[in-house]
């Protein structure tokens, strides 16, 4: 088996609370099987043998704008907005036979019978397009939103999109209310609904 795995990033920052992150990754492999079995074998008086090559590939791809803010002296601001791209690739084909003519010769040409071939082929791309948004106040109350649209290829052309969006809200009680010392460290309520999407 060959395999390469290969990542590159890009970053820029406009300023001390804006950013543009640039990212794109393979994953690729080539394997080879070759199967023999022995003549004269108790299931396989007349030898066996098989050649396959299985192919695949996935390509990963996203642009990522980023936003960190602290808009007054209480209230604090993140956001980001991006979009990906995943395109995976798999091919394997092969040949097989179940009888051979001359021991220990392992062909496909040295065969008493036609290969029997095989091949199959899958491709599968998913685009993407996602924000999200958080609100902090006072470092004690937080709000973060997120929504995501994706368009998959195994879909249906007219109808491959769907859209999941979450919502979280969260309290550290802790730092507003007056705690006794040693009673409780730390203490968060958090509330959340998250719709999940999946072709």
């Amino acid at each position: 088996e060959n395999r390469f795995i290969g990542s590159s990033s890009l970053k820029y920052q406009f300023n001390k609370w804006l950013s543009l992150k640039a990212r794109a990754g393979i994953d690729y492999s080539n394997q080879q099987i070759e199967l023999k079995r022995a003549y004269y074998g108790i299931t396989t008086p007349e030898g066996k043998y098989s050649v396959s090559n299985n192919f695949r590939q996935e390509v990963n791809a996203d642009v990522l704008l980023s936003a960190v803010k602290n808009i007054t002296k209480d209230l604090s601001f993140s956001a980001n907005v991006g979009a990906n791209i995943m395109n995976r690739l798999y091919r394997s084909q092969g040949s097989y036979v179940g009888r051979l003519v001359v021991a220990d010769n392992y062909s496909l040409a040295n065969a008493k019978e036609t290969p029997t071939t095989s091949y199959y082929k899958s491709e599968k791309e998913i685009q993407s397009a996602y924000a999200s948004i958080s609100l902090g106040y006072k470092n004690q109350v937080y709000l973060d939103l997120t929504g995501r649209n994706d368009w998959s290829s195994t879909l249906a052309a007219a109808n491959n999109s769907y859209f999941y969006p979450s919502a979280t809200a969260s309290w550290i009680f802790s730092k507003t209310l007056i705690v006794k010392p040693g009673l409780l460290s730390f203490g968060r309520l958090r509330l959340s609904v998250a719709r999940v999407g999946n072709d």
